[in-house]
């Protein structure tokens, strides 16, 4: 069945999502300096000294598991995990698609809050009937409603698609205070064959997309680096480079930053191919009449260490924060883009 492309400007909210998958990028053979011919080597200030480094890449760490990979290495499978992986760093996309069902996201952040319209459109030849989409967070989450790190509402959808039919969703979303993982969404219908078929996936509503890229000072940034709070939550992995990264440190560097949620400092170490970021979740104020709970700025400094030597190819993620629940969320999701 031939694929439908989106509309021009995304102005439409009911765009067609039907594209075809994007092609898998070459592999790369080497990797890029920052301070090679096309990309001059920043300002060095401070001695590798600075970072007060319990251990150093390779002894010790623990590799991070890959946020939403599964079992399954079908390529359809394996596609979908990349889609999912590109939706931590843009807003608008495909999120979801096998022969049956393709479903897409726009949407958009302010702050804490969030909006999404998410976007169901029927591939096959037949109904789907008895459709229905719910929203739930994760089991780890627990089931106190008061104490969820997001508020979501999800209005409900068409129940019948037609062939080439499309139905949007429109979720809405509070961020209450940091937190790991992502929501769920189940979805269950009917195939033409009256067949029934549930799908659970995760939502790529992650805790970086209500954070705020920040620069500091390089006074600032190492007071807070070795500050005793911000050291014992500490979160550190080890993680192999994906080949697809291994071509270029400045694509690597757009990667870790998750989309504009941290910001890429320069001349803060030592080696020019290490990278090194930091950005905060902003507070949420309660007022006399309001029911969420109020939390205060919470700060990230991340340092992203490459392997050489015999460890070339690894990637040493070292997340530091006042908050270790956003400190471990950190180190997956970046662990997430880089492996």
């Amino acid at each position: 069945m031939p694929s439908v492309r989106a509309a021009e400007g995304g102005s439409n909210p009911h765009v067609e999502y039907f594209l075809p998958p994007a092609a898998t990028p070459p592999m790369p053979n080497g990797l890029t300096s920052l301070g090679s011919a096309d990309h001059p080597a920043v300002d060095i200030h401070c001695d590798t000294a600075e970072w007060h480094l319990q251990h150093s890449i390779g002894e010790g760490d623990i590799p991070a598991p890959l946020l939403g990979l599964t079992d399954d290495n079908t390529p359809e499978a394996l596609a979908n995990h990349d889609r999912f992986r590109h939706l931590v760093l843009v807003d608008d996309a495909v999120f979801f698609e096998d022969d049956t069902l393709q479903i897409g996201i726009k949407a958009s952040y302010t702050g804490l809050d969030g909006h999404m319209g998410v976007y169901y459109g029927n591939k096959s030849r037949g109904v789907l009937q008895s459709f229905h989409v719910s929203v739930q967070p994760p089991p780890d989450w627990g089931d106190d409603a008061e104490h969820m790190p997001l508020v979501i509402t999800a209005s409900s959808v068409e129940c019948r698609l037609a062939p080439r039919q499309q139905t949007c969703q429109e979720v809405t979303v509070e961020c209450r205070g940091p937190f790991e993982g992502c929501p769920l969404i189940k979805i269950q219908f009917l195939l033409p064959d009256n067949t029934p078929r549930t799908l659970q996936l995760k939502l790529p509503i992650v805790v970086s997309k209500f954070m705020e890229k920040r620069a500091f000072p390089t006074r600032d940034f190492f007071s807070l680096w070795r500050n005793e709070s911000f050291i014992l939550h500490e979160a550190i992995c080890i993680v192999n480079l994906a080949y697809r990264l291994r071509g270029s440190l400045m694509h690597l560097a757009r990667n870790v930053q998750l989309g504009g949620a941290l910001e890429l400092l320069t001349g803060l170490d030592a080696n020019p191919d290490n990278l090194v970021l930091s950005g905060v979740l902003p507070s949420r104020d309660s007022g006399a009449e309001d029911v969420k709970p109020a939390f205060g700025v919470s700060i990230v400094l991340a340092r992203i260490e490459l392997g050489t030597g015999r460890y070339r190819g690894k990637l040493r993620i070292a997340i530091r924060s006042d908050s270790h629940r956003l400190a471990q969320a950190l180190r997956h999701l970046i662990a997430a883009q880089v492996s």
